[in-house]
C-alpha cells in the first residue's frame, strides 16, 4: 500500500486551523447561514473517482492505464456583516493534485509506473470583498471565473494576487487582475510568492440573461495575448437547454492562434457536449495551463454526464478525447455535496 507523502505533513498545521476555523464558524452561524449572518456561508464537497486510458494512436502503444481520485473542498466564510463598507469574506479551495492543471491523485495504475504522492494542498485562499456592483480578491485566486472553455486556463488553478471587478455599461463588467502565475507542480497557497508575471484586464457583457460575450487582452511571462469569447444559451423549456460557444486567441508574440468551439444539450437526466480546440505548439504557456491539458494541434472531445438515479448528489461522466496522435478515455462516478 503506497504511503501519504510527506509533502503534506508541513501543512497539517494550516489545515487543522482551517477545519477548526469551518467548524467554530459553522457553529456560531448556526441555524441562519444567510448572507447577512457571520460564518460559514458556503461549503461543498467534491469527490469523483475515474478511470482514465490513454494510448498513442500512432505507435498503437498504452501510455496510462489508472484509476484517479480527487477531492476538492470550496469554502466561503463571512468575516464581516454587509453594510456601507460591504461583504468581506474568506474563500478558497483545498484539494489533492500535484499540479496546476489537474486535482487528480492516482490511486492505482496498472502499468505500475505511479509515484503519486496523493497530496492534499490548500490551492486557493484569498479575501473576497463586495460592495453592491463591485468585488475585489486578494491573495491565491481563482485564475478564471464562471464556465471555462478548453483553451481557458484551469479554474482549479491559481493566481498569487489581486481581482477588481465593477460594473460598465448596461449589465457588463470590467475585470483587472494582476499577479504571479507560477509554481505550476507546487499547488501550496502557504508558500513565498514570486514576481508578478500575469496581468489581465477583460469586458465582460451579458445580455438576455443567457447570452454572455466576453473581450480581453492578457500578458503571461513575456506573452501578449488577446482573447473573445463568445457563449449562447436558451431558455430553459420542456425541450431542455440548449448552449454554443466560441472562443479565439492571438499570441501578439508569437503570432500564433488558438480556437475552441463547443456545443451542449442539457436536460434533467442527462448532459451531452461536444468540443473542438486547436492550440498549436508555438502559441505559448497559456495554451498548456487549461484542466487536464492532453495535447497541442487539433482535439475533439466529447462528454455524457448525469446522475445516478434519484439521488442527486451522485452522478457518472464519461469522456473521450482524440488528438492527432493521442486518444483519452475517462468514465466515473462523482459525489457533490453542499453542507451549506
Amino acid at each position: 500500500m503506497k504511503r501519504i507523502s510527506p509533502v503534506l505533513y508541513p501543512e497539517l498545521p494550516r489545515l487543522a486551523a482551517f477545519t477548526l476555523l469551518l467548524c467554530v464558524s459553522g457553529i456560531l452561524s448556526y441555524p441562519s447561514t444567510g448572507y447577512g449572518q457571520l460564518g460559514v456561508d458556503t461549503l461543498t464537497l467534491k469527490a469523483p473517482i475515474r478511470h482514465e486510458y490513454r494510448a498513442d494512436r500512432t505507435a498503437d502503444e498504452t501510455l496510462q492505464n489508472r484509476t484517479q481520485y480527487q477531492v476538492a473542498i470550496r469554502y466561503s466564510v463571512g468575516l464581516s456583516e454587509a453594510g456601507d463598507w460591504g461583504r468581506l469574506q474568506l474563500d478558497g479551495l483545498a484539494g489533492t493534485g500535484s499540479k496546476y492543471t489537474s486535482q487528480w491523485n492516482t490511486a492505482y495504475d496498472a502499468l505500475g509506473d505511479s509515484r503519486d504522492p496523493h497530496p492534499f494542498y490548500m490551492r486557493q485562499i484569498f479575501l473576497h470583498w463586495r460592495l453592491k456592483e463591485i468585488r475585489a480578491e486578494f491573495g491565491v485566486i481563482p485564475p478564471v471565473k464562471g464556465t471555462v472553455s478548453a483553451t481557458s486556463l484551469d479554474k482549479d488553478g491559481w493566481i498569487r494576487g489581486g481581482r477588481f471587478v465593477t460594473s460598465i455599461f448596461s449589465d457588463g463588467q470590467l475585470e483587472l487582475v494582476m499577479g504571479g502565475l507560477d509554481r505550476l507542480t507546487e499547488p501550496n497557497a502557504f508558500q513565498t510568492w514570486h514576481s508578478l508575471n500575469y496581468f489581465e484586464v477583460e469586458w465582460t457583457q451579458n445580455w438576455a440573461r443567457t447570452h454572455r460575450f466576453e473581450l480581453g487582452l492578457v500578458r503571461l511571462k513575456q506573452q501578449q495575448y488577446s482573447r473573445a469569447e463568445i457563449r449562447l444559451r436558451s431558455a430553459e423549456s420542456a425541450m431542455g437547454v440548449f448552449e454554443v460557444s466560441g472562443e479565439a486567441l492571438w499570441n501578439h508574440t508569437s503570432e500564433t492562434h488558438a480556437i475552441d468551439i463547443g456545443a451542449s444539450a442539457i436536460w434533467p437526466w442527462v448532459t451531452v457536449s461536444m468540443e473542438y480546440a486547436y492550440v498549436p505548439e508555438a502559441f505559448g504557456i497559456l495554451g498548456l495551463l487549461s484542466n487536464d491539458f492532453l495535447t497541442n494541434g487539433h482535439l475533439l472531445m466529447g462528454q455524457l454526464k448525469g446522475r445516478l438515479s434519484s439521488i442527486k448528489p451522485l452522478g457518472w461522466f464519461l469522456q473521450q478525447h482524440v488528438g492527432e496522435s493521442v486518444m483519452n478515455t475517462k468514465i466515473g462516478v462523482s459525489l457533490t455535496h453542499e453542507f451549506y
